[in-house]
Protein backbone atom coordinates (compact mmCIF):
# COMPACT_ATOMS: atom_id res chain seq x y z
CA UNK A 1 0.00 0.00 0.00
CA UNK A 2 1.10 3.56 -0.72
CA UNK A 3 0.44 5.70 2.34
CA UNK A 4 2.26 8.72 0.95
CA UNK A 5 1.29 11.61 -1.31
CA UNK A 6 3.39 10.70 -4.36
CA UNK A 7 3.65 7.67 -6.60
CA UNK A 8 5.42 4.73 -4.95
CA UNK A 9 7.79 3.05 -7.36
CA UNK A 10 9.07 -0.42 -6.54
CA UNK A 11 12.24 -0.82 -8.53
CA UNK A 12 13.62 -4.12 -7.33
CA UNK A 13 12.79 -7.33 -5.52
CA UNK A 14 15.12 -9.86 -3.98
CA UNK A 15 13.63 -13.30 -3.35
CA UNK A 16 14.81 -16.50 -1.68
CA UNK A 17 15.99 -19.06 -4.23
CA UNK A 18 12.96 -21.25 -3.49
CA UNK A 19 10.49 -18.49 -4.46
CA UNK A 20 9.73 -16.69 -7.71
CA UNK A 21 7.33 -13.92 -8.70
CA UNK A 22 4.34 -14.59 -10.92
CA UNK A 23 3.63 -10.89 -11.42
CA UNK A 24 2.19 -10.56 -14.94
CA UNK A 25 4.40 -7.57 -15.73
CA UNK A 26 7.54 -9.39 -14.61
CA UNK A 27 9.99 -8.47 -11.88
CA UNK A 28 10.26 -4.71 -11.19
CA UNK A 29 13.37 -2.77 -12.21
CA UNK A 30 14.58 0.82 -12.33
CA UNK A 31 13.45 1.05 -15.95
CA UNK A 32 10.23 -0.90 -15.41
CA UNK A 33 9.04 -0.21 -11.87
CA UNK A 34 5.78 -1.24 -10.28
CA UNK A 35 3.97 2.05 -9.67
CA UNK A 36 1.35 2.45 -6.97
CA UNK A 37 -0.59 5.72 -6.81
CA UNK A 38 -1.09 7.58 -3.49
CA UNK A 39 -3.69 5.89 -1.32
CA UNK A 40 -3.77 2.79 -3.50
CA UNK A 41 -2.58 -0.77 -3.07
CA UNK A 42 -0.98 -3.24 -5.42
CA UNK A 43 -0.62 -7.01 -5.46
CA UNK A 44 2.60 -8.94 -5.91
CA UNK A 45 2.04 -12.66 -6.26
CA UNK A 46 4.86 -14.96 -5.16
CA UNK A 47 5.16 -18.62 -6.04
CA UNK A 48 6.93 -21.16 -3.84
CA UNK A 49 9.15 -23.76 -5.46
CA UNK A 50 10.15 -25.79 -2.43
CA UNK A 51 10.82 -29.30 -3.73
CA UNK A 52 10.14 -31.29 -0.55
CA UNK A 53 7.17 -31.33 1.78
CA UNK A 54 7.61 -29.21 4.89
CA UNK A 55 7.96 -25.55 5.81
CA UNK A 56 10.42 -22.99 4.50
CA UNK A 57 11.05 -19.47 5.83
CA UNK A 58 12.77 -16.76 3.76
CA UNK A 59 13.17 -13.01 3.45
CA UNK A 60 11.86 -10.79 0.65
CA UNK A 61 13.51 -7.40 0.08
CA UNK A 62 11.91 -4.61 -1.95
CA UNK A 63 13.73 -1.51 -3.17
CA UNK A 64 11.71 1.60 -3.91
CA UNK A 65 11.68 5.40 -3.89
CA UNK A 66 10.35 5.40 -0.30
CA UNK A 67 12.89 7.54 1.59
CA UNK A 68 12.01 6.03 4.95
CA UNK A 69 11.71 2.32 4.10
CA UNK A 70 14.25 1.53 1.43
CA UNK A 71 14.93 -1.30 1.34
CA UNK A 72 11.83 -2.81 2.85
CA UNK A 73 12.29 -6.39 4.08
CA UNK A 74 9.70 -8.87 5.29
CA UNK A 75 9.63 -12.59 6.08
CA UNK A 76 7.53 -15.17 4.26
CA UNK A 77 6.78 -18.74 5.18
CA UNK A 78 6.01 -21.39 2.58
CA UNK A 79 4.39 -24.64 3.69
CA UNK A 80 4.41 -27.46 1.17
CA UNK A 81 2.02 -30.36 1.66
CA UNK A 82 2.80 -33.53 -0.22
CA UNK A 83 0.21 -34.99 -2.61
CA UNK A 84 -2.49 -37.11 -0.96
CA UNK A 85 -1.61 -40.77 -0.70
CA UNK A 86 -2.46 -43.92 1.19
CA UNK A 87 0.05 -44.87 3.85
CA UNK A 88 0.39 -48.35 5.36
CA UNK A 89 1.14 -48.90 9.03
CA UNK A 90 1.06 -51.86 11.37
CA UNK A 91 2.21 -52.87 14.82
CA UNK A 92 4.51 -54.72 14.56
CA UNK A 93 6.10 -53.22 11.47
CA UNK A 94 6.78 -55.24 8.32
CA UNK A 95 9.90 -57.47 8.42
CA UNK A 96 9.34 -57.98 12.17
CA UNK A 97 9.00 -61.65 13.06
CA UNK A 98 5.46 -62.49 14.18
CA UNK A 99 6.04 -64.89 17.07
CA UNK A 100 3.13 -67.22 17.80
CA UNK A 101 4.86 -68.91 20.70
CA UNK A 102 4.76 -72.62 21.59
CA UNK A 103 1.88 -74.99 20.96
CA UNK A 104 1.57 -78.79 20.99
CA UNK A 105 1.84 -80.43 17.58
CA UNK A 106 -1.62 -80.56 16.01
CA UNK A 107 -3.08 -77.76 18.16
CA UNK A 108 -3.51 -74.33 16.53
CA UNK A 109 -2.27 -71.02 17.91
CA UNK A 110 -3.30 -67.60 16.58
CA UNK A 111 -1.62 -64.22 16.14
CA UNK A 112 -3.42 -60.91 15.54
CA UNK A 113 -1.81 -58.38 13.22
CA UNK A 114 -3.32 -54.89 13.04
CA UNK A 115 -3.29 -52.95 9.78
CA UNK A 116 -3.79 -49.18 9.89
CA UNK A 117 -4.20 -46.32 7.43
CA UNK A 118 -1.71 -43.56 8.25
CA UNK A 119 -2.02 -41.30 5.19
CA UNK A 120 -4.82 -39.20 3.76
CA UNK A 121 -6.40 -41.60 1.28
CA UNK A 122 -8.16 -44.95 1.80
CA UNK A 123 -5.74 -47.85 2.22
CA UNK A 124 -6.34 -51.05 0.26
CA UNK A 125 -4.44 -54.13 1.45
CA UNK A 126 -4.53 -57.52 -0.18
CA UNK A 127 -3.24 -61.01 0.53
CA UNK A 128 -0.44 -62.14 -1.77
CA UNK A 129 0.87 -65.43 -0.43
CA UNK A 130 2.34 -67.41 2.44
CA UNK A 131 5.63 -68.92 1.40
CA UNK A 132 8.42 -70.89 2.99
CA UNK A 133 9.25 -74.43 4.02
CA UNK A 134 6.29 -74.74 6.39
CA UNK A 135 3.91 -72.40 4.53
CA UNK A 136 1.13 -75.01 4.62
CA UNK A 137 1.14 -74.87 8.43
CA UNK A 138 0.05 -71.20 8.44
CA UNK A 139 -3.14 -69.60 7.19
CA UNK A 140 -5.21 -66.43 7.52
CA UNK A 141 -8.49 -66.99 9.35
CA UNK A 142 -9.94 -63.48 8.93
CA UNK A 143 -10.77 -61.13 7.34
CA UNK A 144 -11.59 -61.74 3.70
CA UNK A 145 -9.16 -59.88 1.44
CA UNK A 146 -8.87 -57.34 -0.07
CA UNK A 147 -9.65 -54.97 2.78
CA UNK A 148 -10.16 -51.20 2.60
CA UNK A 149 -9.52 -48.86 5.51
CA UNK A 150 -10.94 -45.41 4.91
CA UNK A 151 -8.90 -42.32 5.69
CA UNK A 152 -9.10 -41.94 9.47
CA UNK A 153 -10.79 -45.32 9.81
CA UNK A 154 -10.20 -47.83 12.58
CA UNK A 155 -7.37 -50.37 12.20
CA UNK A 156 -8.28 -53.78 10.80
CA UNK A 157 -7.34 -56.99 12.62
CA UNK A 158 -5.84 -59.84 10.62
CA UNK A 159 -5.93 -63.21 12.40
CA UNK A 160 -3.21 -65.64 11.37
CA UNK A 161 -3.07 -69.26 12.53
CA UNK A 162 -0.19 -71.66 12.97
CA UNK A 163 -0.94 -75.39 13.12
CA UNK A 164 2.41 -77.17 13.58
CA UNK A 165 2.65 -80.58 11.95
CA UNK A 166 5.90 -81.49 13.69
CA UNK A 167 7.81 -80.54 16.80
CA UNK A 168 10.34 -77.75 16.50
CA UNK A 169 10.47 -74.29 14.95
CA UNK A 170 7.98 -73.75 12.13
CA UNK A 171 8.55 -70.74 9.84
CA UNK A 172 7.06 -69.05 6.80
CA UNK A 173 6.63 -65.55 5.37
CA UNK A 174 3.32 -63.74 4.99
CA UNK A 175 3.25 -61.50 1.91
CA UNK A 176 0.75 -58.66 1.59
CA UNK A 177 0.34 -55.91 -0.97
CA UNK A 178 -1.05 -52.38 -0.60
CA UNK A 179 -1.76 -49.21 -2.55
CA UNK A 180 0.81 -47.31 -0.46
CA UNK A 181 3.34 -46.22 -3.11
CA UNK A 182 6.12 -46.48 -0.54
CA UNK A 183 5.07 -49.98 0.61
CA UNK A 184 3.57 -51.85 -2.33
CA UNK A 185 4.78 -55.20 -0.97
CA UNK A 186 4.97 -56.15 2.70
CA UNK A 187 6.64 -59.18 4.24
CA UNK A 188 6.10 -60.58 7.73
CA UNK A 189 8.22 -63.54 8.84
CA UNK A 190 6.12 -66.04 10.82
CA UNK A 191 7.42 -68.32 13.56
CA UNK A 192 5.83 -70.78 15.95
CA UNK A 193 7.22 -73.77 17.79
CA UNK A 194 5.57 -77.17 17.88
CA UNK A 195 6.06 -79.05 21.12
CA UNK A 196 5.32 -82.69 22.07
CA UNK A 197 2.25 -83.98 20.28
CA UNK A 198 -1.05 -83.21 21.95
CA UNK A 199 -3.64 -85.92 22.69
CA UNK A 200 -5.15 -87.42 19.55
CA UNK A 201 -8.89 -87.74 18.93
CA UNK A 202 -10.55 -90.11 21.39
CA UNK A 203 -7.47 -90.37 23.59
CA UNK A 204 -8.36 -90.76 27.26
CA UNK A 205 -6.57 -88.37 29.54
CA UNK A 206 -5.52 -90.23 32.73
CA UNK A 207 -7.07 -88.99 35.93
CA UNK A 208 -4.89 -88.50 38.97
CA UNK A 209 -5.23 -91.16 41.64
CA UNK A 210 -4.85 -90.39 45.31
CA UNK A 211 -4.06 -92.82 48.09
Amino acid sequence: SNLGTADLQITGIQLPVEVSTTNTSGSPSSTSPITIAPGKSGDLTLEGKVLNAGSFTGRVTLTSNDPLNNPFTFTIKVTVVGPPKASYASPPTPTTVLKFGDTPVGLPVNFELRLAEAGNLPLVANFNSIKGDQANEFKILAPTFPITINDGGAPQKVTIQCLPAQAGLRTAVLMLTSNDPDNPTLAYPLACTGTGAGPGPGTAIPKPQYS
